[in-house]
This record gives structure tokens, C-alpha cells and sequence, in this order.
């Protein structure tokens, strides 16, 4: 109830969505339901001929008007609520909570959340990131046959790509990482994938032997991280995507600190080592610090295990 004018009144809606008000003082205002006859003009006109309706009459008369929706709507955490509502005009008539909603009604739901909300709610793990910078990569060097996967893209396109793998989710924290990066791999045809390996693969060996991850989504294009002795013997930088992308090399001391960072491996050797391997070797003495680095044998190991032929 609540106070208008000189009168305490009830608040009822109309099923034309307007409000009309009953004062308490009114036996009818005791009834849920009421068949209104005449009410005064107004946002909250008062009701001046009405007589009580139970819901089993009023679905009787109604009953061609009545309309049963599904609605979704999901929570801040990316769950989908799901309720069966039965509503004439504006008057809701039932409210129920929908055990198993429709599968592809979830996946949209969701679609919507992650478009406002962003990509960012998405279970991303660092493969999927990279596998992701890889493609925009390529995109950005060649075009076309490699697709445009920005950001606003993936967006726009959730129901196409993501929608067909979220499967009975209704909670946006039943899709794994592992769903995640099919449905990405999905985006590309299998003589793009294959492509993709050869153009800009996931692991650079060292002139050492040894793999090492190349991080794709760095601010200032692909990089790779090695100890400075994995290059020994190496003067040209190293490229990928047919030779036209150099990787940044980020050069380590033997305990994985950066030393260097260079995307011109020739220069370093010539104007950058000197100085390097006279602060380093000193440091670290069971490593080698070649007086030639070009003329060494490029390697991981120490001089002990050098000389042991390990």
C-alpha cells in the first residue's frame, strides 16, 4: 500500500500496463485479481467499478490471449537463469523456474553475455592466446587466405564460431580451455593449419638443439628467449613466415636473466658481446665466453660438461 493524497490505497496493474489504485478501505482491495469496469484517467487513476476475478475464470475468458515465453538471462558470473512465464498483456500469471532449457537458447544467451562483457570472460589459456597471435600475425603479413580474428570480429561472429560448441552449457564456466581452442581451430581449413606450423610455429630450435616457445603476442612482434651460449655459431637473425618476420631475441645469462635484446644478432656479436662477456664471464666462469662466438659451438651446458662431451 502506499499514500496518495488523503487516501492509503493498493497498487494494481492493468494487462495494458498501466496502474490503477483501489483505496484500502475497499473490500475489493483484499483480492489479487480484479475485473475493472471504470477508472479514472491517469498514470494511477483510481478504479471505480470492479469485481474480484479468480485466475482459473480469468484464464477461461483469456484463454487465446495468454502467452508462454522461455526467458533467459544470465548472471554476472555467466550462469543462464532459465523461467517458463505465462503472461496476458502485462500481467505476469506464472513464474517458474525451467529445469532444461533449450540448448541452442543458452548458447545465444551466452553469445550475448560474452559480447557485452567481452572476450576476456572466455577461459583463455596461453596456447589459445598464442595459437590466436599466430593467425593475426600471418593475417597481418599476407591477407588473405589467413582470416581477420580481431577482436571485433570474433565478437560479431560468436553465434557462428563459438555458438556450435558450447553444447548443453548453461554456465559459461562448464566451456574448458580445451573447447575453447577446437572451436578456434574450427575457424581455419586444414591446409591453413598445416600452414600455420610452417609459417609460425609454436616452438624456434636453437642453433644449441634445444626448442624454446616463441611468444607471439609481445608488444613489438614474436620474440624467443634462449641463453646467450644457445647462439654461439648463429651471425643472421632468425625469421619466420618464409623469412619475412625476424624474431626479437632475447638473449640470458646462464640463471635465465636478460643480457640482451636484439633483433639484429650480427650487430650484437660484433658491438654488444665484448662488453657482455666481460662483465659475464667473471660471473659466471663455468660457462663458456668464447673470445669468437661465431667461431664456438653453440650450446646450453657448461664447460665441465663440454669437456665430457655431455
Amino acid at each position: 500500500a502506499w499514500a496518495a493524497g488523503n487516501y492509503t490505497v493498493k497498487p494494481y496493474l492493468m494487462r495494458n500496463g498501466k496502474a490503477a489504485v483501489l483505496p484500502l478501505t475497499d473490500s475489493l482491495a483484499r483480492q489479487d485479481m480484479l475485473a475493472v469496469a471504470a477508472v479514472d484517467a491517469g498514470t494511477r487513476g483510481r478504479i471505480r467499478l470492479a469485481a474480484a476475478l479468480e485466475q482459473d475464470v480469468l484464464e477461461k475468458l483469456f484463454r487465446s490471449e495468454i502467452t508462454e515465453s522461455e526467458d533467459l538471462n544470465v548472471s554476472q558470473e555467466g550462469q543462464v537463469n532459465a523461467r517458463r512465464r505465462r503472461r496476458l498483456g502485462a500481467l505476469l500469471l506464472d513464474d517458474a523456474p525451467l529445469s532444461r532449457p533449450d540448448g541452442d537458447a543458452c548458447a545465444l544467451a551466452l553469445c550475448a553475455f560474452i559480447r557485452d562483457q567481452g572476450l576476456r570472460v572466455l577461459p583463455w589459456d596461453e596456447p589459445a592466446r598464442q595459437w590466436l597471435a599466430r593467425v593475426r600475425l600471418l593475417h597481418q603479413t599476407w591477407g588473405d587466405p589467413w582470416p581477420d580474428l580481431s577482436d571485433t570480429w570474433l565478437l560479431d561472429e560468436l553465434e557462428n564460431w563459438l555458438a556450435p560448441h558450447l553444447g548443453t552449457c548453461t554456465d559459461l564456466r562448464q566451456l574448458s580451455a580445451a573447447r575453447l581452442a577446437d572451436a578456434l581451430r574450427c575457424l581455419l581449413p586444414y591446409p591453413l593449419l598445416r600452414r600455420l606450423e610452417q609459417l609460425a610455429p609454436a616452438q624456434w630450435q636453437a642453433p644449441s638443439g634445444r626448442s624454446h616457445p616463441i611468444v607471439y603476442d609481445a608488444e613489438g612482434g614474436p620474440f624467443v628467449a634462449a641463453k646467450l651460449q644457445e647462439f654461439f655459431g648463429c651471425e643472421d637473425t632468425p625469421h619466420i613466415a618464409d623469412g619475412r618476420v625476424p624474431l626479437t631475441l632475447h638473449l640470458l645469462s646462464p640463471a635465465g636473466r636478460p643480457l640482451q635484446i636484439t633483433r639484429d644478432l650480427g650487430h650484437f656479436w660484433r658491438n654488444g658481446y665484448p662488453q657482455v662477456r666481460a662483465e659475464m664471464r667473471g660471473r659466471y666462469p663455468r660457462h663458456p665466453w668464447p673470445d669468437d662466438p661465431l667461431a664456438a659451438q653453440a650450446t646450453a651446458r657448461t664447460n665441465r660438461q663440454l669437456a665430457r662431451g655431455k
